[in-house]
């Protein structure tokens, strides 16, 4: 049988002796949203641009070969580059505003930053290369950042993007092959 008191807090009646007291069990208190979205913002950018260098370093020093760039060299490359001139810049702009930005300016942010990741990715080799996992902290990051059903748009279309990146993973693996057979004589 549950009791509870008179302001709603669950009791703890599972071994209640009649020598003992009825004590109420801690209930569960969310955390308030106590940080600040433009403090949130500029870590989130130094992450990002310390990221790109990261893996431009990587792959220029030849440090993961067989994970970074290994189905495309010269997109990974390219797309790194980009990547990172385009934090760098970012970084600079929003230092000089002082990490004020609008929601759309910061939901194109991310945008940009979903499809970089998602070519990063497929120039890796696709979901397999673990780049994709990149896509989580953009996603939680524009969960915190943009308001609403922004926030949730931008988790479907990072979703959407490595579904879309391992369908056509899949079928240009398996054209070449039905090709092959089909003219081959």
């Amino acid at each position: 049988m549950r009791q509870f008191t008179q302001s709603g807090v669950l009791l703890d009646s599972t071994k209640l002796n009649q020598d003992e007291t009825i004590k109420p069990m801690k209930s569960f208190t969310p955390l308030s949203a106590s940080y600040n979205p433009y403090d949130l913002l500029r870590v989130y950018t130094y992450y990002r641009t310390l990221m790109g260098v990261i893996l431009l370093l990587m792959f220029q020093s030849g440090i993961a070969p067989q994970a970074l760039g290994m189905d495309a060299p010269d997109l990974f490359f390219n797309s790194s580059l980009g990547y990172t001139i385009f934090n760098v810049i970012t970084l600079v702009v929003l230092w000089r505003t002082h990490f004020f930005s609008s929601q759309k300016a910061l939901f194109s942010l991310f945008l940009i930053e979903i499809g970089a990741i998602i070519l990063l990715m497929h120039a890796s080799g696709g979901a397999p290369s673990g780049i994709g996992y990149l896509l989580l902290v953009a996603a939680a990051a524009g969960g915190m950042l943009l308001r609403g059903q922004i926030a949730f748009f931008l988790a479907a279309l990072a979703s959407l993007g490595v579904i879309s990146e391992s369908i056509y993973r899949s079928l240009s693996d398996t054209l070449p092959n039905i090709a092959n057979s089909t003219f081959s004589a």
